[in-house]
């Protein structure tokens, strides 16, 4: 026996209880949001962290009884406000630790360590912890201990835990394929940034390369039309001196020099024309070569991402989509600013 009661009490007192706790938190949640949710870290109907509070206020508390069956009423109300906050404290801690998300978070309400717990609630448990003990748990003990004969309620009780403790593994496969995939939406968000960036710097580094190699055509441009002009200059001066001696040989070398230097010229420009068409070509065909490359990554990655999200947000009753709809403000130590798109995104889905 523990504090006055036996195992068999207790081991109902935490099934009933837990169920009784996910009721008040359905009923609360469909209260506030006005939508009907599957309250709960388990996919089945309970709560345990309920049990363990309620267990908790009835065995450390039954000291307190005043000898008539009653216990003090300031006395349950500030040790259950108490014991309750430092379960839920202890619950919601080693949570985080171990799944590295927060299921509730009271962060923005006054008086709250670490968004755990806060004033609010705590005094709600107060007030809970006395209503309870004081109208419920006659009935709850009736008819745990008289309502069904240990020899029925063993059975009973083994197949009820049986049950949980399959729930409790499947939601712990659960919660690590959930994190399994949030790393990996993250890790594609990450590469589709990646591929964008380069999409944009392809835009303009492409632009810039063309810029490059139209005023290297322009300058090569420019230096043929120099040397045609040069030895055009120079045919001419070399004319211009034998004339004085032969007019009639310096005429036809004259001739044929600017003959020469027209027809350099004419390959000159012709090269440069080539050069340039040349290069406006391969600047085209190696950008759309990488921008198609990379809009066909950006794609496949897109496409990847909507799967991922799709998988969490389709699980409605066993899955991180279930997980996500009953606590919608949980929040992953790891993924923040993911876990928050999800969230959006499963509320514009529905």
């Amino acid at each position: 026996m523990i504090a006055g009661y036996t195992f068999y009490q207790i081991a109902w007192y935490f099934a009933i209880y837990s169920f009784i706790g996910w009721c008040v938190e359905v009923v609360y949640c469909t209260v506030t949001s006005g939508k009907v949710v599957n309250r709960g870290f388990l996919n089945g109907p309970v709560c345990p962290i309920y049990g363990f509070g309620m267990l908790a206020v009835l065995v450390l508390l039954k000291s307190w009884d005043t000898g008539m069956g009653h216990a003090s009423i300031p006395l349950l109300f500030f040790g259950g406000m108490i014991l309750a906050t430092t379960v839920e404290l202890i619950g919601g801690w080693l949570m985080w630790k171990l799944f590295h998300a927060r299921w509730w978070d009271y962060s923005k309400k006054p008086f709250n360590i670490g968004g755990f717990v806060c004033l609010e609630f705590s005094l709600i448990w107060g007030l809970g912890a006395v209503g309870v003990v004081k109208l419920l748990q006659p009935l709850v003990a009736r008819a745990a201990d008289t309502g069904i004969p240990p020899v029925y309620g063993w059975p009973i009780l083994a197949v009820l835990y049986a049950i949980y403790f399959v729930d409790f593994v499947v939601t712990l496969c659960t919660v690590a394929g959930l994190n399994r995939d949030l790393r990996e939406l993250d890790a594609v968000r990450s590469k589709l940034r990646i591929v964008s960036d380069a999409l944009s710097d392809g835009l303009g580094t492409g632009a810039l390369e063309t810029d490059r190699r139209l005023d290297e055509g322009k300058l090569q441009a420019t230096l043929a039309k120099a040397e045609a002009r040069d030895a055009l200059v120079g045919a001419a001066s070399s004319a211009a001196d034998a004339l004085a001696d032969v007019k009639s040989t310096a005429f036809g070398t004259l001739t044929q020099a600017k003959a020469q230097a027209a027809e350099t010229l004419a390959g000159a420009r012709t090269d440069v024309v080539q050069a340039v068409a040349e290069a406006k070509q391969s600047a085209a065909a190696a950008k759309a070569e990488r921008a198609a490359v990379q809009q066909a990554n950006r794609l496949a990655l897109e496409k990847r991402a909507e799967a991922l999200r799709q998988d969490i947000l389709q699980k409605q009753y066993m899955g991180g989509g279930r997980l996500l709809k009953a606590f919608p403000q949980m929040e992953h130590t790891d993924h923040r600013e993911l876990l928050d798109e999800l969230k959006l995104y499963y509320s514009h889905k529905n």
